[in-house]
């Protein structure tokens, strides 16, 4: 059992805890870490009824984000941390897909929007038959608009804005996130404010800036974030750094469970571009993060998963050298 509990990793949880036991001044980032945890996880496990054939985005995903960026910093280096840049960190891994959190009003709204019908015509010529079928469904019950003696149509309608829904979000997610963290109301009040009016409004500013920069490439990080700036209470925070750990953890959160099986089969069938993500998660053989090596070996017979992998690879490869070299 003790060595079982040697081989775990050191965690930045457990460094924050530490700090705010042995200075009474970070006591509050703790508290305030400890609430939204435990709050935001409700919030966060909606995103698969929104999202039912995407790669599980609840909190698994990000406790699962803060582990690898766990794993490849080492217990060496998270000791480094300074109380602020450890809750900013951990922060971060719980809301950076906080825009994937779809409310009522925020679907009516999109629903409601006057340029719904363009983008519904930009689906319907989609190369995935799943998402132009939808696409062309809901334009096709909109021409008619007659009453049928079968209601099967509202459940294929149901089915329709699902697919949909997650594609139109999907890609706006991370451009989302600012905005929910700074002027969704409705998830402020849910959220209790984050329990963050004791803090500088720049460190919500700063999540909410980190949410948007986790969709956008590397450069935009060293254009919209300082290198060093003033945290709680005498420390100093990294943004830059933060916002690049929260980069490198989510593209190493590609092990084989990152599909929900029940989510899926809430939706009448699988995009393809859903499939292929699946079956490259599938295909995973081996991991490795630490804080001396990231290793991965996929098994992937069929090319179009290949493809998908290679690509996933182009990226990791591409986030490290970047960061290497900002580090450096």
């Amino acid at each position: 059992m003790k060595e079982d509990y040697l081989s775990k990793n050191y965690t930045l949880e457990k460094h924050l805890k530490t700090l705010s036991e042995t200075d009474k001044d970070y006591e509050l980032l703790y508290s305030i870490w400890d609430l939204n945890k435990k709050n935001l996880t409700n919030g966060l496990n909606t995103i698969s009824s929104s999202f039912p054939n995407y790669s599980v985005h609840d909190i698994s995903h990000s406790m699962t984000i803060i582990d690898n960026i766990q794993c490849f910093l080492g217990e060496e280096r998270i000791k480094r941390l300074g109380a602020t840049d450890t809750f900013l960190l951990l922060m971060a891994g719980l809301t950076h897909d906080i825009g994937m959190i779809l409310t009522y009003k925020v679907l009516e709204e999109e629903w409601d929007n006057k340029e719904i019908i363009k983008t519904l015509e930009y689906y319907s010529t989609n190369d995935d038959h799943i998402i132009s079928d939808a696409a062309n469904l809901i334009l096709k019950f909109k021409r008619d608009n007659k009453n049928e003696k079968s209601l099967k149509w509202a459940i294929e309608i149901k089915n329709a804005v699902t697919i949909l829904t997650a594609e139109i979000f999907r890609k706006k997610h991370a451009k989302q996130g600012p905005l929910v963290l700074t002027a969704n109301n409705e998830i402020r009040e849910l959220a209790e404010n984050f329990y963050s009016k004791q803090l500088p409004s720049r460190f919500i500013d700063f999540l909410a800036n980190v949410a948007f920069l986790h969709g956008e490439n590397f450069d935009s990080v060293i254009s919209h974030l300082y290198q060093k700036a003033n945290g709680l209470k005498g420390d100093f925070i990294h943004p830059r750094f933060i916002a690049c750990m929260i980069r490198l953890g989510d593209l190493l959160d590609f092990d084989s469970n990152r599909f929900n099986a029940y989510s899926n089969a809430t939706i009448k069938e699988m995009p393809e571009t859903s499939l292929l993500h699946q079956q490259k998660h599938a295909s995973v053989k081996h991991m490795l993060v630490s804080p001396t090596a990231i290793e991965a070996e996929l098994d992937c017979p069929n090319e179009k998963v290949y493809r998908v992998a290679r690509t996933w690879f182009d990226w990791l490869e591409e986030e490290v050298d970047n960061q290497s070299r900002e580090w450096s």
